[in-house]
């Protein structure tokens, strides 16, 4: 929101677009009185006298923050391009150069790093397409100052990350040119086209220019200008092979101390890629849960991050929660952030390993593993070479991981005092000195116990320290170890005790399910309370230091915390009502998976057989902002399915184990989004343990389709031909999926264990049993893949029959942007029919609608069926073309298959232009 209001620049912003800015289009009920909330809390950081503002004002049913009473650096950075600009027009180029650079070196990293929300990602694109252009009048400058050699490096990576941007590419080829590298400069043009880029005027009258070696291009006597000695120079962001993450959490504004720790952690994990070594620096901070670790370790990451200008990767292992992530987890995450599309993720282990560390192997990436639990967590992450480094937290010093430790400690008496009095504020605890350092003795000194001391101490103002001391002397002492956590009980109790019994009982049922965050919708629902009010409450328990917010609506625990809080509702509350929180979000989770489904696959009776109550919810705006929701949400999802049907919890039910399965069900359709196979066989095994505990059919029908679909998408297709018998004999009406689905299933287990004919079989019974059911969608897919089949069995005269029809079905249902694949697999019948000119036409329109709908692994697929084509009816060109599209987008996506097969048709293509050219020789 600050942001929001800082970039208008002394505007009025209305609190709807303020609203809109921060939630987007589907904010909670309470984003009014939560942008309320927010003015208040900025108020109280920016202004001298919150109650009469003169910075963050209220006017016309908006806020203003007048900016002009404010140090921006975005307005530094255009002051200095304007002026840059001025010095250019009356031809003062070395003193133009020096400004740009100093604008650009006012960039540290990306702009409003961590600021979430729609709006916040349009600013980035406008101000990160301001910066590139203020970037481009500078190269040109040092062009002029014949200073070629010392950016044409920079440029060559510019225009590999920008390769639509023309004028980067002319001062790429003028660079080239100047540094004695003309036919450099040439390619440097002719491989825009090979990238279906097509060079516009600039790079065009450059290439012209060179050809005929226009004297004007001729290099300038360098003429090295002198740059602002208090910035650095700008750093290159944008890199070919991917985005560039920044996923570290914020620095906190009161850190205190640690100060050689600080150092010594920043010169270990800088020196690594400059020392001569070849394996990565890997430094493990280790000490008891509470101690600052987490804090210690984000501080000293922000203070080295312009070292790693390719990125840092943040994740917290949950190595204390008693429920530790999964490596095979982070590195799907991990590589999604590298750029990785999410569908083109590995899923073996071994693949990922080595799809992740050849995707970090030239980079300089920072990788913080947070709250690790053992070796085997971090073994997995590790980068392959020196040029990245690996920041570790953990309770123990993990002796076997070959690392750099750091035993970190409770601080000593004065930097945590100087922590409590950096919260709690110096005129405050200096007049009793004493008793402050009493204070922190009583809470050991621990940093988290002293931050949620200060919590309390600064919401009781009229307290005295001591006063607050013999409070705390006359509860529990904090003084033992107890299971590895310190006993910070007394100091939580002191931060719980207060509470009003409605905020303590979200706070102690809350904790039951064991998610690392939840949203206000998903707490409201678990509670069943009016969402407003529970975000009111989740506010109120941030404030107050018992929970945390990383953005708005979503809320976690710190561990501590979380386990204090569970500990609470295990003594206070009935078993029953704690078993209902889980009941109750797995209920949620459905309902919301039930509307994603109905977003991801209109028309498709799917999402109604799963979720037949269809409790009312707020539709999704369309299929990406479902998947976008089934991605935020699901661990949390997994981690309550997992905690339902444990086999520990004795108080399972019937109702419970049915839930899950439906869950799961809704989220096979979002596989490709990241949902790990390996974990759905587990829940599907467990609930085909409490089906037969249960003797219930319905839930034994779900397991085995569970595990059907697994096992047939892991390559077991033995084992999932028997699940989908054992499915199958179940009565149709205890099935959750319906028949057909099963059998499209066993189909492509018989097609994959080569067995065309009897897949052919099983996809025509799917149809016939789709159309009575009147499941149009299911009945094309049924038709689509029987076209698939008779390719095989070498009938392409049907194979087209059958996707001609097959795409009139989609259309007829409006599912234009389905129609990609009927045309494809058209395109392969026709190509082996010799109806060489037909098959392109199908691949071209599938290439363009793919294009449009941004289906990027069906455009692959079309792609390298139109090379193959083009080259089949000796079109070199144009098949090079397309093969070279296609290994551009594969490599993007780290499709490593269709690389394969795009440099298997490229030297092809390169045979037969080399074989032609001889043959006119």
């Amino acid at each position: 929101m600050l942001a929001a209001l800082a970039l208008r620049r002394g505007q009025v912003v209305p609190v709807e677009e303020l609203v809109r800015g921060v939630w987007g289009s589907n904010p909670p009920v309470s984003a009014t009185s939560a942008v309320r909330n927010h003015v208040s809390r900025l108020r109280a950081a920016l202004e001298t006298d919150p109650r009469t503002p003169r910075l963050l004002v209220s006017l016309s049913g908006g806020y203003s923050l007048r900016s002009a009473q404010l140090d921006l650096d975005l307005d530094e950075f255009e002051r200095l391009a304007a002026d840059a600009s001025r010095a250019r027009m009356v031809g003062d180029v070395r003193t133009a150069a020096r400004l740009l650079h100093a604008a650009s070196g006012l960039w540290t990293g990306p702009p409003l790093a961590g600021v979430p929300g729609g709006y916040a990602e349009r600013q980035r694109e406008l101000l990160a397409e301001r910066r590139l252009t203020v970037v481009q009048a500078r190269l040109a400058a040092d062009l002029d100052l014949g200073l070629h050699d010392d950016v044409v490096a920079e440029l060559a990576t510019l225009v590999d990350a920008h390769p639509a941007r023309e004028g980067l590419r002319a001062l790429e080829m003028l660079a080239l040119y100047r540094c004695g590298r003309p036919a450099a400069a040439l390619a440097a043009y002719e491989r825009a086209k090979h990238l279906c880029v097509a060079p516009g005027p600039e790079p065009t009258a450059m290439y012209q220019r060179i050809l005929r070696a226009d004297p004007a291009l001729a290099p300038a006597a360098p003429t090295p200008f002198i740059p602002s000695p208090s910035r650095p120079k700008d750093p290159l962001l944008g890199r070919s092979r991917g985005p560039r993450p920044t996923q570290l959490p914020p620095d906190i504004r009161d850190f205190t101390g640690r100060a050689d720790v600080v150092a010594e952690l920043g010169r270990v994990l800088t020196t690594g890629a400059h020392d001569h070594r070849t394996a990565v620096v890997v430094c493990v901070l280790h000490g008891m849960g509470g101690v600052g670790k987490t804090t210690l370790a984000v501080h000293v990451a922000h203070t080295v991050r312009d070292r790693f200008p390719d990125g840092q990767l943040y994740v917290d292992l949950r190595g204390s929660s008693g429920d530790p992530l999964d490596p095979h987890v982070v590195q799907g995450r991990f590589l999604v952030a590298l750029g990785v599309a999410a569908e083109a993720v590995p899923d073996g282990t071994a693949e990922r390993t080595a799809l992740y560390r050849s995707r970090l192997a030239d980079r300089r990436v920072l990788v913080v593993l947070d709250n690790a639990h053992a070796v085997e967590q971090v073994e997995a992450l590790l980068p392959g070479t020196a040029r990245c480094a690996v920041l570790v937290t953990a309770r123990t010093a993990i002796s076997s991981l070959p690392a750099r430790r750091f035993a970190l400690d409770v601080p000593a008496a004065d930097e945590a005092l100087a922590l409590l009095e950096d919260i709690v504020g110096i005129g405050r605890s200096r007049p009793e000195r004493r008793a402050a350092r009493e204070l922190v003795d009583v809470c050991g000194r621990l940093p988290l116990a002293v931050r949620i001391a200060a919590a309390r101490l600064t919401a009781r103002p009229r307290w005295s320290v001591a006063a607050f001391v013999a409070r705390l002397a006359d509860g529990p002492r904090l003084t033992e170890p107890r299971d590895g956590f310190l006993a910070t009980d007394g100091v939580f109790e002191l931060g719980y005790a207060p509470l009003e019994p409605a905020h303590a009982r979200v706070f102690r049922l809350l904790a039951v399910a064991r998610v690392a965050e939840i949203s206000s919708d998903a707490a409201a629902a678990a509670l069943e309370m009016d969402e407003e009010w529970v975000e009111e409450i989740l506010e109120s328990l941030v404030d107050a230091g018992l929970m945390e917010s990383g953005e708005p609506g979503r809320y976690g625990y710190h561990d501590l915390l979380r386990r204090f809080a569970r500990e609470r509702a295990e003594r206070i509350d009935p078993p029953d009502e704690c078993d209902a929180i889980l009941a109750r979000l797995a209920a949620f989770h459905l309902a919301r998976l039930g509307d994603a489904l109905r977003a991801e696959l209109p028309n498709n009776r799917l999402p109604d057989l799963i979720d037949p109550r269809g409790r009312p919810g707020a539709p999704f705006a369309g299929a990406d902002e479902a998947r976008q929701w089934v991605g935020t949400e699901l661990a949390g999802i997994l981690a309550v399915a997992e905690q339902l049907v444990h086999p520990d919890r004795a108080s399972v039910t019937v109702a419970d184990a049915r839930t899950v399965g439906r869950v799961l069900s809704a989220l096979v359709p979002f596989a490709e989004a990241g949902f790990l196979w390996r974990t759905l066989e587990a829940l599907a095994d467990g609930l085909l343990r409490l089906a037969r505990t249960f003797a219930d059919s319905v839930l034994a029908v779900t397991a085995h389709t569970l595990l059907a679909v697994t096992y047939t998408r892991t390559g077991c297709l033995d084992a999932a031909r028997m699940h989908i018998e054992r499915a199958l004999a179940v009565p149709p009406a205890m099935q959750v999926t319906p028949q057909y689905y099963l059998m499209q299933l066993l189909g492509l287990v018989c097609a994959a264990q080569n067995l065309p004919e009897e897949a052919i079989a099983h996809y025509t019974e799917a149809r016939a049993k789709a159309h009575a059911d009147g499941n149009s969608v299911e009945e094309a897919m049924a038709v689509l893949r029987t076209a698939q089949a008779h390719l095989t069995t070498d009938e392409p005269e049907l194979a087209l029959h059958e996707s001609r029809v097959a795409l009139t079905m989609r259309r007829m249902d409006g599912n234009v942007n389905d129609s990609a694949l009927p045309l494809i697999v058209m395109g392969r019948a026709l190509h082996t029919l010799g109806r060489l000119d037909e098959a392109a036409a199908r691949y071209t329109e599938a290439v363009d609608l793919c294009a449009l709908h941004g289906l990027r692994m069906h455009r692959i697929q079309a792609l390298l069926g139109l090379a193959t084509t083009r080259a089949a009816a000796g079109h070199i060109g144009a098949a090079t073309t397309s093969a070279q599209a296609a290994l551009t987008l594969a490599d993007e996506l780290g499709d490593t298959a269709a690389i394969d097969t795009a440099h298997a048709l490229l030297d092809h293509a390169t045979a037969g232009a080399t074989g032609a050219s001889g043959a006119h020789g």
